[in-house]
């Protein structure tokens, strides 16, 4: 192992035993007070407050499989992973953790898709932003995404092999993997922009319509059919900065598989293999920092 290497892998250590703990507590923390506060009062009647919710149950369940996992096996435990004891264990650890982030991702789009249609001018597109079908939607999400994440227990070795649980490079179950991490990593994010999008069109639709008429009367300005609770703008505001967070914590992690697919051909020589793997396991500190 290079000096570069070395220098990497402690300072990987470090952030794990140091700096993954406070993120850990602190995650915990503040995704528990936002499942209270949302789930408090009238935001418990907006559908988008559940949204947040599942959000933060997700992010949750991302902070014990990627966080405390990590934590535990890389900053306490030097390297050696209890999961690869047990088969079962370790399906069941990469399972969580696949469920976590798709979940995460998944409600985060549902947000901004409950945002884009409560700021639509049309009444009948708003009156499906509400309980009766949010709860639904809420209940599909979790069984398809529970149901989906399967594939990673059932799509993985029965046997320990060199590649751990994880399949073994080549196998059709692999190739179909890499394929899955790439579209859920990249594909959120433009579902995500092109929302962002579409609720600035209109929210500027919506200004269009509302500054012109200041000549009328309150009542009247409060009859407009872009009107918006103050809680809903809240609510966009809150859609958006976690979107941008999203986006910042997220960018590494989402894109490293597209790049070593892309660069599969290329021989990795020198200090190049070790500094690639130390800017996946940063852009794994991110995940896990966004989680928190």
């Amino acid at each position: 192992m290079s000096s570069t290497a070395v220098v990497l892998n402690n300072i990987y250590i470090g952030i794990t035993r140091y700096y993954f703990p406070v993120v850990f507590v602190s995650g915990l923390f503040t995704n528990v007070a936002n499942i209270l506060i949302f789930s408090y009062g009238r935001l418990r009647t907006n559908i988008c407050s559940w949204y947040f919710i599942c959000l933060s149950i997700s992010q949750i369940l991302s902070l014990f499989f990627n966080g405390l996992y990590r934590m535990i096996v890389i900053g306490w435990n030097n390297g050696y992973d209890y999961s690869q004891i047990s088969m079962d264990l370790c399906k069941f650890r990469i399972y969580g953790s696949v469920l976590s982030v798709a979940l995460s991702r998944h409600f985060l789009c549902l947000i901004l898709l409950d945002r884009w249609m409560i700021t639509s001018r049309s009444a009948s597109l708003r009156n499906k932003s509400s309980l009766k079908y949010g709860r639904w939607v809420i209940l599909f999400s979790f069984v398809f995404w529970m149901l989906f994440s399967l594939q990673v227990p059932i799509g993985n070795p029965s046997v320990t092999l060199s590649s751990g649980c994880m399949p073994p490079p080549g196998s059709t179950y692999a190739i179909f993997y890499t394929v899955y991490t790439i579209i859920i990593g990249i594909l959120p994010l433009f579902i995500m922009i092109l929302f962002v999008f579409l609720i600035m069109k209109n929210l500027q639709n919506r200004g269009r319509t509302i500054h012109p008429s200041a000549s009328l009367t309150q009542q009247t300005l409060n009859h407009l059919p872009a009107r918006q609770s103050r809680s809903d703008f809240q609510l966009i505001r809150l859609s958006l900065i976690q979107i941008l967070f999203f986006i910042i914590f997220n960018a590494i992690y989402s894109t490293f598989n597209l790049y070593f697919v892309v660069t599969s051909s290329v021989v990795r020589v020198g200090n190049r293999l070790p500094i690639e793997k130390f800017v996946i396991n940063i852009g794994y500190t991110l995940l896990i920092t966004y989680a928190a």
